[in-house]
């Protein structure tokens, strides 16, 4: 799941990721013989363990931060490939993500 929330816009993520996170706690309670956890403790099971969590991260809390560093990460290579930033226009899909979510 960490590869497709790096390469799957996060506009389009959030059922796989949801249904990810939620198979992952479901086999977390099997494994650890637990009951159907509260929402209090499912919000502990997904904390880093530097602060009293588990360290079973959430995919939809993080998916749209791995899209975009992987997005940033691939720019360097993608850059020289447009003439200038004054073509881009919202026609193209990255493009008209970005300025659909982060420009509003």
């Amino acid at each position: 799941m960490n590869y497709w929330s790096r390469i799957t816009s996060p506009g389009n993520f959030p059922p796989a990721a949801e249904a990810f996170d939620k198979l992952m706690l479901d086999t977390f309670c099997m494994r650890m013989k637990l009951p159907p956890l509260t929402d209090e403790a499912r919000t502990q099971v997904v904390l880093p363990v530097r602060v009293g969590g588990f360290g079973l991260s959430s995919m939809r809390i993080v998916s749209p931060a791995a899209w975009y560093c992987s997005f940033a990460h691939a720019f360097t290579r993608i850059r020289p490939l447009v003439p200038s930033l004054d073509t881009l226009t919202d026609d193209i899909a990255c493009v008209g993500f970005f300025s659909k979510y982060l420009y509003r």
